[in-house]
């Protein structure tokens, strides 16, 4: 543990007790055999890419990061994870905590719908950014835009892209109907 602590601020330049806090989140996520490593890397990708994550509570770091740990160990990248949280957070209006558990709510709609876990949501980190108009709903969009993506085999851009050209042929329809009057 001291050398996954020492390795830890030495990648990140965290404080001791940041690498501390670390060591205390993994005793509780091994019980769900998340190894030292990954744990490690969990917290890494966090501090470097989530920017809040110096910034809340321990609490919530120690539920971040755990969260961040056990989805690595269901084969999400631990740096993916933290493009969720981040575009979570910062363009969609969501807490740590509720980032987090949006997280946690992609891996079990990726099981659900028989897509891997990192796929899905590796690609709310990178679609996450178009459906920030959205607001708060955007996660509810993301997950429907997901759904949709597996029964018609397109890809979620794609579909993003399709929806974008609707909804901007939908507002130029009554601008086109003022000129016909």
């Amino acid at each position: 543990m001291d050398q996954s602590e020492s390795a830890f601020r030495r990648t990140t330049g965290a404080s001791a007790d940041m690498a501390r806090e670390m060591t205390h989140s993994y005793e509780t996520v091994r019980e769900s055999t998340v190894s030292l490593e990954q744990n490690q890397e969990a917290w890494g990708a966090l501090y470097t890419t989530y920017t809040d994550f110096t910034m809340i509570s321990q609490e919530a770091r120690k539920e971040i990061g755990q969260t961040t740990a056990v989805l690595t160990q269901l084969g999400v990248n631990a740096g993916d994870s933290a493009k969720g949280m981040q575009v979570a957070d910062k363009m969609l209006g969501q807490t740590g905590t509720s980032a987090a558990a949006t997280l946690r709510d992609l891996s079990s709609l990726a099981e659900n719908i028989g897509v891997a876990p990192g796929q899905l949501i590796a690609q709310y980190g990178q679609i996450g950014p178009s459906l920030s108009k959205l607001g708060a709903d955007g996660s509810k969009a993301f997950k429907e835009l997901a759904r949709v993506s597996k029964i018609t085999g397109l890809e979620m851009q794609k579909l993003l892209n399709m929806t974008d050209k609707l909804s901007l042929i939908h507002i130029s329809e009554p601008t086109r109907q003022a000129e016909i009057s």
